[in-house]
């Protein structure tokens, strides 16, 4: 049989819980549209950072 995959823990799992709810409220404001693009690229950046975790087990 193949090797089963660990599963997220607990702590990245909640971190994955509130990105998510980050990008529910991300949305293009007047005052200031490049927030949008700032918020954005910080999602980004901490997905990649929680996949690397995931990818090399630490945590």
């Amino acid at each position: 049989m193949g090797q089963r995959k660990p599963l997220p823990s607990y702590l990245q799992a909640d971190e994955l819980r509130k990105l998510a709810e980050r990008v529910a409220r991300l949305t293009i404001s007047r005052r200031d549209p490049h927030r949008f693009f700032e918020d954005r690229s910080e999602i980004a950046h901490d997905l990649r950072r929680l996949a690397e975790e995931a990818r090399y087990g630490r945590r």
